[in-house]
């Protein structure tokens, strides 16, 4: 089944007032079951990709959420010139929205699963706040300095047709014309959108026949978060690494365009961490060898 088909089958979600910003939550499973929080990618996705990891309600209760300014959530007033707005959408912001989640849901300590950029995430809020995660699971992400994301970028390239790669430098210039004339949410998420459908075949082992249908994209969240990684220093988050002794699972794809280090820099670091690689995936493992995905996950959940 795929994450189309669930997103209708599946209980809606609904707005909550996180940090006095209005976020779209989904909790499906048990309200008293133990939490798995699920943090999608991106930046600037949303949560409906991720949607077949509901199949772990019946054991949890699995939350998915849209981060500030993406999916279905609430957009946040940004202006290009104002440091003031663009903050409301950092990295920081975002980590203090999951524990905020977290209240929100009554849980002391709770899973957390981050894909791609959610990976990323995930391990920054497991970072920061370490005391209220028990498991902690990283699929085809983790936190990156600047050499690694343009070393990320590079491999995408690579993977993309000639075609592809000038399609995007096209439509990198709309977005940029759209910025200039100060177009709204509406237009820079529809544009931003249309360059990742021309991406999104290249992040696969085996390009898929056709590109499911992938939901509303969040153009600054895309455009700030992802700033973090002009100053991350490697070094110096390896210590706060240390501190996350809960078990932790890094999921990677061996044809994965991002770079294995970004995982190999967590098992390397994390006390407590298992690396599994999945030989016939790209960047969408869940997708590609959904049966050991979802069992490796279950084991690990489980155990």
């Amino acid at each position: 089944m795929t994450a189309a088909s669930l997103d209708a089958s599946l209980p809606c979600g609904s707005m909550w007032r996180i940090r006095g910003v209005d976020l779209h939550v989904r909790p499906i499973g048990p309200q008293d079951a133990p939490a798995l929080l699920i943090v999608h990618g991106g930046p600037g996705a949303n949560h409906k990709k991720l949607l077949p990891l509901s199949v772990f309600s019946s054991k949890f209760r699995v939350v998915f959420y849209d981060q500030r300014g993406t999916g279905d959530s609430a957009r946040l007033h940004v202006d290009p010139k104002s440091p003031e707005t663009l903050k409301k959408l950092s990295l920081e912001e975002n980590v203090l929205d999951i524990d905020a989640l977290r209240q929100a849901l009554g849980q002391e300590t709770m899973s957390v699963l981050g894909h791609s950029w959610g990976g990323a995430l995930a391990t920054f809020y497991a970072a920061e706040f370490p005391q209220h995660v028990n498991r902690l699971i990283v699929s085809s992400g983790g936190p990156e300095d600047l050499n690694l994301w343009e070393e990320k970028e590079r491999n995408h390239s690579k993977k993309r047709t000639p075609e592809e790669n000038e399609l995007l430098q096209q439509k990198a210039k709309q977005l940029e014309a759209a910025v200039k004339d100060g177009a709204d949410h509406t237009i820079l998420d529809r544009l931003f959108a249309e360059a990742i459908r021309i991406a999104y075949p290249s992040l696969y082992f085996r390009r898929p026949e056709r590109i499911p249908e992938l939901g509303r994209m969040g153009f600054w969240a895309n455009a700030v978060v992802g700033q973090y990684c002009e100053t991350f220093d490697r070094n110096e988050f390896a210590e706060k690494l240390r501190q996350i002794t809960c078990p932790s699972l890094l999921l990677w794809g061996r044809h994965e365009p991002s770079p294995q280090e970004r995982l190999i820099y967590l098992e390397r670091h994390l006390p407590n961490a298992r690396l599994v690689v999945f030989e016939n995936s790209g960047h969408n493992a869940i997708e590609e060898e959904p049966e050991r995905f979802f069992q490796v996950i279950s084991d690990f959940l489980l155990q």
